[in-house]
């Protein structure tokens, strides 16, 4: 069995579809398993053991010849997005699962209601949900909830490189390692203030002794840059 699994547009959403992704391989262990994402997670999802392949969003022409030879069972969609719907249908996916969202339910084979719940329950509910009817479609039936974290492996190597990237820049080791991600792409109401976060970087250094690290895309360059030189204590910059 070939299946597709959509990944959505924005990090902290991708995160929050690990648990359902897990599901995703616990109900299916023997399928082929493809992650159809932005480039930018394919470094989150590389050592997850979680997907058999990673291929890169691109054009919406270019997504479709590309999908089509794999010749898809199944489609998951977790962004509400038209053009994801549209893609996975044109791609020749058979059964094409996803939210009833932006008027593409004729596209979906299976057009799932959004809950009603949406609004005040975790995000990794809604993905799960998705992945609930999923299940009661191939198995008649739903396993119990077990591990919903959102954690990753990371493998030993990759550990090692960061170890030396960070010695490389002048980083003890043996003191605690904070990471602070000050931005926001798509939203700058989710924004704390940068004065905010030099305060607490200042305090992590002074309370913890701890290493601090910004991190974020570069997007994020400017208001890294304004709590950098806002802090009595640097934290290292590594934004972008």
């Amino acid at each position: 069995m070939n299946i597709l699994v959509r990944g959505t547009n924005w990090i902290g959403d991708a995160i929050m579809t690990i648990p359902a992704v897990r599901r995703v391989r616990a109900i299916f262990p023997d399928a082929k398993i493809v992650l159809q994402t932005r480039g930018w997670a394919e470094d989150i999802f590389r050592d997850s053991g979680l997907f058999d392949e990673i291929v890169s969003i691109d054009s919406a022409f270019q997504q479709i010849r590309m999908l089509r030879p794999y010749r898809f069972d199944l489609a998951i969609l977790f962004p509400n997005s038209f053009e994801s719907a549209l893609v996975a249908r044109l791609g020749g996916a058979k059964n094409i699962f996803g939210y009833s969202s932006d008027h593409r339910s004729l596209l979906l084979t299976h057009a799932v209601p959004i809950p009603e719940w949406k609004a005040f329950r975790h995000e990794v509910y809604y993905y799960l949900e998705l992945i609930t009817a999923v299940e009661k479609y191939y198995f008649h039936a739903v396993r119990p909830e077990e591990d919903i974290e959102p954690r990753l492996a990371v493998s030993e190597k990759r550990r090692h490189a960061a170890r030396q990237f960070l010695r490389a820049r002048g980083l003890d080791d043996m003191r605690p390692l904070i990471v602070i991600a000050p931005g926001s792409t798509n939203s700058n109401a989710k924004r704390w203030t940068p004065a905010s976060f030099a305060r607490l970087n200042d305090r992590l250094h002074a309370e913890l002794g701890a290493n601090v690290v910004i991190m974020g895309s570069k997007g994020d360059a400017d208001v890294s840059r304004v709590v950098v030189g806002s802090s009595d204590h640097p934290p290292l910059d590594l934004t972008g």
